[in-house]
């Protein structure tokens, strides 16, 4: 073979190589990206569908063990009975033919167990049924800020618009002598905010989000919560192609309750939750597995108001439409 054979068919070889190389970093780093948007824009809660999924359906489970309770001050008193909470719910989301908006909702199942002196009682019932809408306004490119990408800093916004309706046994209308069978507020109440997700680097982003929930009720002699704001900060790691690591931070902070048109007295509440979360897609990204840990601290820098004190464990099972 002359040297210029030889020549000619190593351009070529090497050629195709590299052709190849670069085909499979592309092909990789679609991947990511696809899965770095779904895994940013669907963190902050279950319910919703990320960028690149059409659809999305899912089953939930959170556990809370009642292990104290807090005092008006914020103190906690440790629990001596064995009570908790379970909740299974059943969420699903699907976009609208204007692709930025999507209509998602909950139906929440609960058993809550009540462990108190000598009264021991489980009961289970329907929660509060959530309804909703996401409007995508901004999205990110998901190439970090370091690009020289046009619109590289450019984030991913999102406003929701929810309401839930008082499907759940209220306090009014409990039968148990623990309220046991307390699912649900008894009111009207319309959630709204919005969330801002940006990516520093392709694989790790920080979400900011706040909103807030007004409650209404045409019944007087009903508890009507007073209005709450919340706000959370999350930062999420994206290691490969199925493994997303998720830590965040909630503050909230809800108004005195009323009844009959009068405040409460020293019925407003104020809570920060600590927590992380990790979720694992398989299945051509199409299914994923969700498992959470969060709970209050328990100084009462942050805590304000009576009830029940204890962590919550949580998963999550969800299948997409891409």
């Amino acid at each position: 073979m002359t040297f210029f054979k030889r020549f000619f068919l190593h351009s070529i070889f090497k050629y195709h190589f590299q052709s190849f190389l670069v085909a499979i970093l592309f092909f990789s780093i679609g991947n990511l990206s696809g899965q770095s948007c779904c895994s940013a824009t669907s963190a902050s809660g279950g319910a919703q569908a990320g960028r690149c999924q059409v659809a999305v359906t899912g089953l939930s489970v959170a556990w809370t063990p009642i292990l104290a309770y807090s005092s008006l001050n914020g103190n906690l008193t440790e629990s001596q009975s064995n009570s908790w909470d379970l909740s299974l719910g059943w969420t699903a989301a699907h976009r609208l033919p204007f692709r930025p908006l999507q209509m998602y909702g909950t139906l929440p199942f609960r058993i809550q167990r009540r462990d108190l002196l000598d009264l021991k009682e489980t009961a289970i019932g329907l929660g509060d049924v959530n309804v909703g809408f996401r409007w995508t306004a901004l999205e990110d490119l998901t190439v970090g800020l370091l690009s020289d990408y046009p619109g590289a800093w450019t984030p991913f916004l999102d406003f929701d618009l929810s309401l839930i309706s008082p499907t759940g046994r209220s306090v009014e209308n409990s039968q148990t002598q623990t309220a046991a069978d307390v699912m649900g507020l008894g009111v009207w109440s319309v959630n709204w905010g919005l969330t801002v997700n940006k990516f520093i680097y392709p694989q790790f982003a920080i979400g900011l989000s706040g909103g807030g929930n007004n409650s209404f009720s045409k019944n007087k002699s009903t508890v009507i919560p007073g209005q709450k704001f919340n706000g959370d900060l999350s930062l999420i790691w994206i290691k490969n192609l199925h493994w997303t690591y998720n830590i965040f931070s909630e503050l909230s902070y809800q108004t005195e309750s009323h009844l009959s048109g009068s405040a409460l007295e020293g019925s407003e509440k104020q809570s920060l939750r600590i927590g992380l979360k990790t979720s694992y897609s398989f299945g051509g990204l199409r299914q994923e597995l969700r498992v959470g840990l969060d709970s209050e601290p328990t100084t009462s820098t942050f805590r304000k108001g009576e009830g029940s004190w204890g962590p919550t464990v949580t998963g999550m099972y969800r299948h997409s439409k891409l």
